[in-house]
Order: structure tokens, then sequence, then C-alpha cells
């Protein structure tokens, strides 16, 4: 659900429930078919966007309060950008 395309044309984020009630983040490489799981955790991780600089900006529930997170397309780098609400 939700695909985005990478602002350089090479990836897709989408967000994909693998386990029952998880959705993660995971990229597609458009050119190899390649799949890729961005995001492991119990949380739901949903909406992603694709910052200018090539990051995955994404929605998490992760500790039982909704919030913005920034990650690499490789799953490193994870940061919270919002506070909890």
């Amino acid at each position: 659900m939700y695909p985005t395309w990478s602002p350089d044309g090479t990836r897709i984020a989408f967000m994909y429930v693998q386990d029952k009630d998880n959705w993660d983040i995971f990229t597609v490489e458009v050119g190899t078919g390649r799949t890729f799981r961005v995001t492991s955790d119990p949380a739901i991780d949903a909406n992603p966007s694709w910052t200018g600089d090539g990051r995955i900006l994404f929605n998490s529930n992760r500790g039982g309060k909704w919030g913005a997170y920034l990650v690499r397309p490789d799953g490193t780098g994870l940061q919270k950008v919002s506070f909890d609400r």
C-alpha cells in the first residue's frame, strides 16, 4: 500500500503487512524487482514518502504513540523527528 517513487526513480517504497497486523516499510528496485525490508518492528510503520536526500519518512506507533521517523533505504540511521502525540 501507499507506493512512492524515490527521487532518482530507481526504487519504490511501500508499506506491506507481512506478519499479522505488523505493517512495515519495504522498497523494491525498479530495474531488478529486488525487494528489501526497511523496517522490522512490532509497531505499525506506515505512509512512506521520500525526502530529497533519499531517506524515507514514515509514521509509526512505536512505544504506543504515533510519531514521524526517518530511515535510510537500507534500514540504518533510524531517527525520530516528531514528538509523541
